[in-house]
């Protein structure tokens, strides 16, 4: 039975959820023989895409192994119909890391984006897309800086005819950090997984994308219609330099075209090797396409995580009342401010769409 205490392999000893869904149940472990903390993750055998989520990760860990960045795949098996793998535990996500107030920025974003580009060129030299970087799927161990990437049930192998899959192909355009390529259904590439990490980059940066409401309360005419404009909008000209630049390095390339790493890499040199939080300007309200469905307490309950660890997140003195009320008092009107004329005009062309 898939509960708290429940033994895997007569070793793995089940210790909290962490995160679930239609898909998937993610479990918090310990090994009994040295109290190593792994993941335990189980696919719903209820659900028909099951047995192809599983086995694109199988592939994907056994296509990448000594990738550094890609957890360790320590086992695999079947239990009571559902078939599982267990992991090393390499981290907390960046959602819920995002969901205690705190953020990465600075020297430490320019430092993930780098270690990021690096997991993504080897498993890229392996022949494998990720094609679902997201704040979910990146985790960060605190006491070494280490970045990992997991969740590959989303993977593609570029060696191998893939099975058709429409509803993971629906839901990849319904996620908002989702490449043009998965939007509009067409062929993903190395392009695809270099775009998502521009606009994790973005949304980490200036704490949300112009599309976030769309894609949440509007239509998505109106969520398509603000990816198209993207490139012209005053958000994009507010990006740092380096991550701009970054995105229009990955939607310039051609479908099949290797990106020039080296190059992309260069653009986030920086001296510092420790990625620290900061405090946000304001909590963010973050959304189902954000959360793993597991709070970071829930986390540190199952890990038990030791005190240095604990430290590196919690001791930033918590966001300051005061301040936060002076921005909002001499916070700059979001959006760009238009004469009668151009806003009819502006109205016209969203009526075209």
């Amino acid at each position: 039975m898939l509960a708290t205490g429940a033994l895997v392999e007569n070793r793995y000893t089940l210790q909290g959820l962490l995160h679930t869904s239609r898909e998937t149940r993610v479990f918090a472990a310990a090994d009994r023989g040295n109290g190593a903390p792994v993941v335990v993750k189980f696919f719903s055998k209820g659900h028909y895409l099951a047995d192809l989520y599983y086995t694109r990760e199988v592939q994907f860990y056994k296509a990448c192994v000594g990738i550094a960045g890609i957890p360790v795949l320590l086992a695999t098996g079947d239990s009571e119909g559902q078939k599982y793998l267990i992991t090393d535990f390499v981290g907390r996500s960046l959602s819920d890391i995002l969901a205690t107030g705190r953020t990465i920025s600075g020297p430490s974003l320019m430092l993930l984006a780098r270690k990021l580009l690096v997991i993504l060129q080897a498993t890229h030299g392996r022949d494998f897309l990720h094609l679902s970087v997201a704040p979910d799927n990146i985790l960060i161990d605190f006491t070494t800086s280490q970045v990992s990437l997991v969740d590959f049930k989303s993977s593609q192998s570029l060696t191998t005819p893939q099975e058709d899959c429409e509803e993971a192909q629906g839901k990849a355009k319904q996620l908002l950090f989702t490449s043009s390529d998965q939007l509009h259904g067409q062929t993903p590439s190395f392009r695809s997984d270099l775009e998502s990490l521009s606009y994790v980059l973005m949304y980490l940066q200036m704490g949300s994308l112009p599309w976030k409401t769309a894609l949440r309360t509007e239509s998505h005419a109106t969520y398509l219609h603000s990816r198209r404009r993207f490139a012209h909008s005053e958000f994009l000209r507010d990006v740092s330099e380096g991550i701009r630049e970054l995105w229009a390095a990955a939607t310039a390339l051609q479908p099949g075209e290797k990106p020039n790493y080296e190059k992309l890499k260069a653009i986030f040199l920086t001296p510092n090797n420790v990625i620290r939080l900061e405090e946000r300007g304001r909590k963010e309200d973050t959304g189902p396409e954000l959360t793993r469905g597991s709070s970071l307490r829930a986390i540190d309950t199952a890990f038990r995580l030791p005190e240095r660890r604990q430290s590196e997140i919690h001791d930033i003195p918590p966001p300051s009342p005061l301040r936060d009320e002076a921005r909002k008092r001499t916070a700059k009107k979001e959006g760009p401010q238009f004469s009668p004329s151009l806003r009819t005009l502006i109205s016209h062309i969203r009526d075209d769409y």
